[in-house]
């Protein structure tokens, strides 16, 4: 690794995904976040890791509903 770098020469790169992405929040129960807060302790995971599957999960289901959606629609 170099002591410095010379970023002067660097050139900017457009976002090639603007606006594809939009953050939603989501209320949750304080039951549901104190089983996430366990399963971290538990599993010796960061609450961000379990942060992060139950996005991945919702998304999955999100996308599936989406789909049943656009095939009863089709119909």
């Amino acid at each position: 690794m170099k002591k410095a770098y010379d970023f002067s020469k660097l050139k900017e790169i457009k976002n090639p995904y603007p606006g594809n992405k939009k953050a939603v929040g989501i209320n949750l129960s304080p039951e549901v976040v104190d089983y996430f807060k366990g399963l971290a302790e538990e599993t010796g995971l960061p609450l961000s890791e379990a942060d992060r599957s139950l996005s991945a999960r919702l998304r999955e289901d999100a996308e599936e509903v989406y789909d049943e959606v656009c095939a009863v629609a089709v119909e």
